[in-house]
């Protein structure tokens, strides 16, 4: 006995931290029991803070599909409106073989003047300016087609954007024998699709457009656009 006692001294002395008193081995417990829930709580919240981006995120996308959509559809909406507006546009423009675009308008008296007052005669419509050098370049030629084709042709010359006034004048001046009429706002023009001046049209007794001629028209050209007439 003395001798087993000597012995586990001895081993004690060698191996202090080999013999664990029951003490220190009860408190262990206590303070791993103590963490688990520690860990356990911190585990959930990281969960919960996951739960929490992965759900903003579906809503964001959510939201950014729905936004997506509106905006298509508005963009849509919109290319829609532009295309019918381009097509309808087109479809104003004058073009041979259909009616002439009506318009009413005032010469220099005052007196109002509407295309369909000559419906049943020929006319050729002439968009020009008194500032215009090609029109001023024209008149002699347009001047000497009127008289040539009076019985034919009825010719209106309508001025774009100028004073009443300064048409007045020009008339005096240049002694003009054919019809001026004013379109003040350019309206007519518009309709006419004129890019520049002048600008001629042909219409028939029908009131369609026989031919048209932009730019300068000498009195060959003038000529081959009464021929047009006969060709139909």
């Amino acid at each position: 006995m003395k001798e087993e006692k000597n012995n586990q001294a001895q081993n004690k002395k060698e191996c202090p931290h080999c013999v664990v008193e029951p003490k220190t081995v009860e408190q262990l417990k206590q303070h791993s029991e103590k963490e688990k829930p520690k860990k356990k709580s911190r585990h959930q919240k990281a969960l919960i803070f996951f739960g929490i981006i992965i759900l903003s995120g579906l809503g964001w996308f959510g939201y950014s599909l729905v936004e997506q959509k509106e905006n298509n559809k508005g963009f849509l909406s919109s290319l829609e409106k532009v295309t019918e507006a381009t097509l309808s546009s087109s479809l104003d423009k004058p073009r041979v073989g259909f009616a002439a675009p009506a318009f009413t308008l005032e010469d220099v008296e005052g007196n109002r003047i509407s295309l369909s007052d000559f419906q049943g005669k020929n006319v050729l419509v002439v968009f020009w300016a008194t500032w215009c050098s090609y029109c001023k370049k024209e008149l002699p030629d347009l001047k000497n087609f009127v008289q040539e084709y009076k019985d034919e042709i009825k010719v209106l010359a309508i001025d774009i954007r100028e004073k009443k006034e300064v048409i007045r004048s020009y008339i005096k001046q240049n002694q003009i024998n054919f019809t001026i009429l004013l379109d003040q706002e350019g309206l007519v023009s518009n309709d006419y699709w004129v890019a520049g001046t002048p600008s001629h049209f042909l219409i028939d007794q029908e009131g369609k457009i026989v031919a048209t001629w932009p730019g300068l028209a000498l009195t060959k050209d003038l000529k081959n656009l009464a021929e047009k007439l006969s060709e139909k």
